[in-house]
Parts: structure tokens; C-alpha cells; sequence
């Protein structure tokens, strides 16, 4: 089979992150109680954890160019994603609430680690379509 026609451990774990960023923000690291001015900075990464749930299981379809481009897609919503809580949406003030000792961290790490592993899928991607040209 050929290696960009197949479905790599990448593409796995990039799904696989991303629903537990989701499951993750639905239950045990969400914001602080309905009500609370945090509530809107989870509903927003709620959203972003939404789509890049679709843009992983698209990134499943076996063209190169196809997922380079929903790397690059991923990459810049979990940038955007990372400035969401504190920054973009307000968080309670005080800091041993929920939104800022539990979601702001869970939702940091698994930006840092999806923003890696979609860059190391579209360096791995470059480089095989440069070694194909050849």
C-alpha cells in the first residue's frame, strides 16, 4: 500500500486528543457552575474542541495535500484556543476557582500537545511528498 494512500498512528492519535479534549471539557475539567462569567470561555472551547473533532476525522481522508492543509487548520485553532480562557473570554477573578486552577491547564496541554502533533503530521507529510517527487 502506498504510504500516502494508508492511515498512520498520527492520524489516530490526532482523534483520538482531541475527543478526549472534549470529553475532558464536558465533564471532569469544565468551567465553574452555569451562571458564572467562565461559562462562556467553556462554551467557546467547547466549539473549538467541536471542530477540530471534525477536522481530525477528516484528516483521516488519505491525501497528503488534503492534510496538510487540516493540519494547518488545527494548528491555528488550538492557537486560537490557547487565548481563549483569560484572554479573548473573561474567567472568575479569583484563582482557586474551577476555570483557573482546572480548565485554563487542561485546556493549555492539550493545545500544546495537538499543536505538536499536528506539526510533526505536516512535517512528515512535506517530507514525503518531497521523497516521491524524486
Amino acid at each position: 500500500m502506498n504510504a500516502s494512500k494508508r492511515i498512520s498512528l498520527l492520524d489516530i492519535a490526532l482523534v483520538v486528543i482531541t475527543v478526549l479534549w472534549f470529553i475532558g471539557l464536558n465533564t471532569w475539567c469544565g468551567p465553574c457552575k452555569s451562571g458564572m462569567t467562565c461559562h462562556t470561555a467553556g462554551q467557546m472551547l467547547k466549539a473549538c474542541a467541536l471542530l477540530s473533532i471534525f477536522l481530525s476525522l477528516v484528516h483521516l481522508i488519505p491525501n497528503k495535500y488534503f492534510k496538510a492543509g487540516i493540519d494547518t487548520a488545527l494548528v491555528a485553532i488550538m492557537v486560537l484556543s490557547m487565548f481563549i480562557p483569560g484572554n479573548i473570554a473573561k474567567l472568575c477573578v479569583m484563582s482557586g476557582m474551577r476555570c483557573r486552577s482546572v480548565m485554563q491547564p487542561w485546556n493549555l496541554g492539550f493545545c500544546t500537545l495537538l499543536i505538536v502533533l499536528a506539526s510533526i503530521d505536516f512535517i512528515l507529510n512535506l517530507f514525503n511528498t518531497k521523497a516521491e517527487k524524486r
